[in-house]
């Protein structure tokens, strides 16, 4: 079975990236996108090498917490 890790990639732990739920689908926004043209917006997982990477991420979760 598929981890975390293997379906999303570097998004999973990195602090540029937020998870974005909706009723049908998760998506990958990297926030990096606002600023700079190199990074595209909602980037094809999964992401296995990203030079804006930033380790240390939640992976998402305690900002999708935070939206229910």
């Amino acid at each position: 079975m598929a981890t975390s890790y293997d379906r999303v990639g570097l998004c999973r732990g990195c602090r540029n990236a937020h998870l974005v739920k909706t009723p049908r689908s998760e998506f990958w926004l990297c926030r990096l996108s606002a600023s700079d043209a190199r990074f595209e917006k909602y980037p094809r997982l999964p992401v296995r090498e990203c030079s804006g990477y930033v380790p240390g991420g939640s992976g998402g979760d305690e900002e999708a917490e935070g939206e229910r």
